[in-house]
């Protein structure tokens, strides 16, 4: 029996054992009178039970909570030495009630904890106070609601090892899983296989830059949301596809411990696109995108069947729209999973059918659970409560990481004060335009140069990718005089645009 058996036994059914053998037996050194285990995911060590919850110990505690139940749940054990874990026992209460009132009253979660007080083996006898933090469901991860001694509404924590972080968006698809079993724990059991069918990531850059609250709203909708679609649009080059991508790639490596709150599993991740063009940052051009995979509802179908495993290649172009219907009828209600479709306004410019409600009528009315995730930089009109949309970088966080990852990859300086601010006012914080920057910073003197040879003609091709749709959707009315005449404006009193300068 593994020494924390008992402890993940009592964390499953959320009640202390009554005697210190029955919940530390297995890791208590007799010879040495002391616990022969380091702290880890789901059991702490503390000296002292704080005096109160509201100077930096006790806040620690309330922080230590919280971070055990957005994980795997665990104990803390107070009367012990977190170093030489021997006993020092205990000498007051542990007021579990005070306790579970302030969790409830500075988070999102209705914790609610259990304390008892255990005698120790070891002798002199001593008590310690055994504290229990339930793992959280499938719900929500806990944070803050309001501010917290130096911590602010929304920090979420988790427990990785011996240390309390606060969570990234690396810890997203822990803090969504079933948790079922902390990572130093083996199980017996293996992990089904999730099947997937993705292309090569649409990224520039080799690394994904954290896109935090974004990921996090993907997470939420994909296990807790009840809406079977979702869009992402945003302007062209605010990375989209690549953050579509990203998580569909997640999802698909870590997907046998994802399910539902209704108790679905992940059967398959599919990402299939209708992107036309693409702007290549090196060259300097909008370029066709070779990995196109359908320009109709019927080849969108008949590549979201094939990459499931439902048609063969030789089949792909001689399905009717019968067998087709079928097909994506059999799909949905015998297998639940996520289905990326990129790029679905290069249907709606051409004014040809994209089948998205043929898709959520099958999503709503099958046996299983298919949720369906659309790329598009207009924010759809007919379902504005069902998209989020993508914007330009974050000044604090993302944008410095951005640059970094950019000048690494690129081999390029990395720009300080003023050219940062520079290259956010023509950018407009658009990774597609940053990467354009730091890759013509190669090829000049600095970044004064580079931002300047951008905002006069080296800048041209990525703005003509990134607004080329939007004006060519301009063709009822008097639509594009009307932006003719808002140009000659600008140039006439010389008013500066965030993205040209």
């Amino acid at each position: 029996m593994s020494d924390f058996a008992p402890i993940l036994d009592a964390i499953e059914s959320k009640q202390i054992p009554s005697s210190f053998a029955d919940l530390f037996g297995p890791m208590w050194d007799k010879s040495l009178s002391r616990f022969n285990t380091q702290e880890t995911y789901t059991l702490d060590f503390k000296e002292t039970i704080p005096l109160n919850f509201s100077d930096e110990y006790g806040i620690g505690i309330v922080r230590l909570a919280l971070a055990l139940h957005n994980s795997y749940g665990g104990v803390i054990v107070f009367g012990v030495k977190d170093r030489s874990q021997n006993i020092v026992g205990v000498g007051q209460i542990f007021d579990i009630e005070v306790f579970n009132r302030l969790l409830s009253d500075v988070s999102n979660t209705k914790l609610h904890c259990i304390v008892r007080t255990l005698e120790a083996p070891d002798e002199p006898k001593r008590q310690i106070a055994v504290l229990l933090v339930p793992k959280r469901g499938i719900a929500a991860p806990a944070v803050l609601t309001r501010h917290f001694g130096k911590y602010g509404p929304g920090t979420c924590w988790i427990k990785d090892r011996h240390e309390v972080l606060i969570a990234t968006d690396q810890h997203l698809a822990m803090l969504y899983s079933k948790r079922s079993n902390p990572p130093d724990r083996t199980s017996n059991a293996l992990p089904y296989p999730v099947h997937r069918s993705l292309p090569p990531s649409p990224a520039t850059l080799h690394q994904f830059v954290s896109r935090r609250n974004l990921m996090d709203a993907l997470w939420h909708w994909f296990v807790l949301g009840d809406q079977p679609r979702l869009y992402l649009d945003g302007p062209g080059g605010s990375g989209k596809s690549t953050l579509a991508f990203e998580f569909a790639r997640v999802l698909a490596e870590i997907g046998s411990d994802i399910v539902s709150k209704q108790g679905d599993r992940v059967d398959y991740v599919l990402y299939i696109s209708g992107k036309e063009t693409e702007y290549n940052t090196q060259a300097g051009k909008e370029q066709t995108f070779v990995l196109r995979q359908f320009g109709s509802s019927n080849e969108q179908f008949a590549q979201i069947l094939y990459h499931s495993g439902f048609l063969n290649e030789p089949d792909l172009g001689f399905q009717s729209d019968e067998k087709l219907d079928e097909l994506l009828s059999e799909l949905f209600d015998n297998f639940s999973g996520l289905i990326v479709i990129d790029d679905i306004d290069a249907l709606t410019r051409r004014k040809v059918d994209t089948g998205e409600e043929q898709l959520l009528i099958k999503a709503v009315q099958a046996g299983k659970r298919t949720r369906l995730l659309y790329t598009l930089r207009q924010p759809p009109s007919h379902a504005k409560r069902s998209a989020v949309s993508v914007p330009g970088l974050d000044s604090a966080t993302e944008l410095p990481e951005f640059l970094q990852t950019c000048c690494a990859q690129f081999d390029a300086p990395m720009p300080v004060g003023q050219h940062i601010k520079e290259i956010e006012t023509a950018t407009n914080k658009l990774p597609l335009l940053i990467e354009t920057i730091v890759w013509s910073r190669k090829f000049s003197g600095d970044y004064v140069e580079a931002i300047r040879a951008f905002k006069e003609r080296g800048g041209d091709g990525a703005r003509r990718y990134l607004y080329q749709r939007e004006y060519d959707r301009l063709q009822e009315g008097k639509s594009r005089q009307l932006l003719a005449g808002a140009c000659l404006l600008v140039f006439r009193h010389g008013i500066r645009t965030p993205v040209s300068g």
